[in-house]
């Protein structure tokens, strides 16, 4: 009995996080790092745009959805300011996952190319495209 609940539990965690996560395809988010930055992030279809507030920098990446809640981030180039990322990932791809989801903000686990994973702050909506 207990296998069967968990295995429900599973499958239908899968089902809704699935569905949802199309709601934080595109839009305008807020990310809060709690050490003094917050980021805006603009998403649309084909790109997405992170303007940080702590160093004034504006990057943008090409995004690509491979199913509802997983995307690539690629060809990054910064329009503003200077983001500095470490030598080995430069051109490197960002693999990122949506990989929870309460009320109005998501967290998503991120992989550069050769790097570990991280999961980012909640990432709050604040505005649909």
């Amino acid at each position: 009995m207990i296998k069967i609940s968990f295995i429900y539990l599973a499958l239908t965690s899968l089902i809704y996080t699935s569905y949802d996560c199309k709601e934080f395809q595109q839009g305008t988010f807020k990310l809060d790092d709690h050490n003094g930055h917050v980021s805006i992030i603009v998403r649309d279809a084909n790109k997405q745009i992170e303007t940080n507030d702590g160093n004034g920098s504006v990057v943008e990446y090409k995004i690509k959805w491979s199913d509802d809640c997983n995307y690539i981030l690629s060809d990054r180039k910064v329009i503003k300011g200077e983001y500095k990322i470490p030598p080995q990932f430069i051109g490197k791809n960002l693999h990122c996952k949506i990989n929870r989801i309460e009320g109005n903000t998501h967290t998503v686990i991120c992989k550069m190319e050769g790097g570990p994973e991280v999961e980012t702050p909640p990432i709050e909506k604040i505005d649909t495209i």
